[in-house]
C-alpha cells in the first residue's frame, strides 16, 4: 500500500453537510492533532416556528421542533425525506389543529392525522411511510393516534383514532348566541346562552353524494337550568331544500325533569320544532356518549354506544318519513330552548364524513 507523501487534509466544512444534517470535527486527545478531519451528523435541537395555514415537513427539519401557530386549522404536508433515518418533533402552540398529510405514502397506515392546542408528536419517516407517536396531549385524526390512559379506561375511548371536529370544515346554520371553540383539551366546545324558545344551532358539512355513509360523534353536555327547558345536543341531519332537521339528541328533551333522555327530535326549521320520539329516561348519561347516524340509501339508521364501537340500533326509519327525498347535510347541534338556561357540549369525535 502507498504511503501518503504529504499531509492528508481534510476540510471540516467542505462539503457542506446535507439538508438535514451539520458538519462536526473531531478532537484530538494528543498533541499531534488529525488536521481538517469532516464528518456530518443529523441535526439536534433548533425550533423552527411556522405561523401560515399551509406548511410543509422537508428534510431540513430532521431533529428539529416545528412548532404551528394559527387561529384557523393548519394544513402540514409531509415531504419525503431523502434520509430514512428521519425523525422530527412537531407541536401544536396555536388555536387552529394541524392535520399532517404526506405527499405520498401513510401514515399511522391512514391518509393523515390531526393535531389540535397543546399536542404534540414525534414524527419518523421509514423509507416509505409515515409514523408519529403522540408525545402529549389528547388522541387525533385520520389513521391516527389511539387513546391515552392505561386500561380498562384506554378501551373506553374505543375508536382507534379521537377526532375532534374540524372547525374550519364546518359551517353554522342559524348560529344566533352560540359559539364554538376548542377546549384546552383539543375538544371542540359548543356553547348557547338561552334563546327565546326553540332555536336550534348547527354545524354541518354537506354529507357523501353516494350511500352509504355514517357520522359517528362523541359528546358530553351540561346545562345550566336542568329543569323543564328541553335542551339538547347530539348528531344531526339537514335536507336543505325542506329546512328539516332530524336530531339525535340527549338532554331534556321532554321536560320532565326526571332525568335525561336519549331521542330523536323533528324541526320543521332550525327554529320550529315539530316531534319528538323519546327512549327510556336514564339516571345518568355516559360522558362520552357515542351517537351514530348512517344513511344506506333506504333507511336512516340511528346508534348509541358507550365506547364508541358497539354500537346499537335507536331507531330506523325510511329517508322520506319525514323528509321529502333524504338529508344531504349531516353534522352537530345544540339547543338551550329557554331564556333561563344556558347549554353547553363538548364534541371530543367526529369520524365518517
Amino acid at each position: 500500500m502507498p504511503s501518503p507523501t504529504g499531509i492528508i487534509a481534510f476540510s471540516p466544512s467542505t462539503p457542506a453537510a446535507p439538508s438535514g444534517r451539520r458538519n462536526v470535527s473531531p478532537q484530538t486527545d494528543s498533541a499531534s492533532p488529525f488536521e481538517h478531519f469532516s464528518f456530518n451528523f443529523p441535526n439536534v435541537g433548533t425550533v423552527n416556528a411556522r405561523t401560515t395555514t399551509s406548511e410543509q415537513i422537508t428534510q431540513a427539519d430532521q431533529g428539529r421542533l416545528v412548532t404551528f401557530n394559527n387561529s384557523s386549522a393548519i394544513a402540514v404536508t409531509l415531504q419525503n425525506p431523502t434520509d430514512a433515518t428521519f425523525v422530527t418533533y412537531v407541536l401544536v402552540i396555536g388555536a387552529g389543529p394541524a392535520t399532517f398529510t404526506p405527499a405520498s405514502g401513510n401514515i399511522n397506515t391512514g391518509a393523515s392525522v390531526q393535531l389540535t392546542a397543546g399536542q404534540s408528536a414525534q414524527i419518523f419517516w421509514d423509507g416509505a411511510n409515515w409514523w408519529a407517536i403522540l408525545i402529549s396531549g389528547g388522541g387525533t385524526s385520520g389513521g391516527g393516534f389511539a387513546p391515552t390512559g392505561s386500561a380498562p379506561f384506554n378501551n373506553m375511548l374505543a375508536p382507534s383514532a379521537i377526532t375532534p371536529p374540524v372547525l374550519s370544515s364546518l359551517s353554522w346554520l342559524n348560529q344566533g348566541s352560540a359559539s364554538a371553540a376548542y377546549n384546552a383539551g383539543g375538544a371542540l366546545y359548543m356553547g348557547m346562552p338561552g334563546p327565546p324558545g326553540n332555536s336550534l344551532a348547527m354545524l354541518y358539512k354537506s354529507a357523501p353524494g353516494s350511500t352509504p355513509w355514517s357520522l359517528t360523534i362523541g359528546l358530553g353536555i351540561n346545562a345550566s337550568n336542568g329543569l323543564d327547558v328541553y335542551y339538547a345536543a347530539g348528531v344531526a341531519v339537514r335536507e336543505s331544500a325542506t329546512g328539516k332537521i332530524i336530531m339525535l339528541a340527549c338532554g331534556d328533551l321532554s321536560g320532565a325533569s326526571n332525568g335525561p333522555e336519549i331521542g330523536l327530535e323533528y324541526y320543521n326549521s332550525p327554529t320550529s320544532f315539530g316531534s319528538h320520539s323519546l327512549g327510556p329516561i336514564q339516571s345518568v348519561l355516559p360522558t362520552p356518549l357515542w351517537l351514530k347516524v348512517t344513511n344506506n340509501g333506504t333507511n336512516l339508521v340511528w346508534g348509541t354506544a358507550i365506547d364508541g364501537q358497539n354500537f346499537k340500533q335507536f331507531a330506523r326509519q325510511s329517508l322520506t318519513s319525514f323528509f321529502s327525498t333524504g338529508p344531504n347535510q349531516a353534522g352537530i347541534a345544540i339547543n338551550a330552548n329557554s331564556t333561563s338556561t344556558s347549554v353547553d357540549a363538548i364534541f371530543l369525535h367526529w369520524s365518517g364524513i
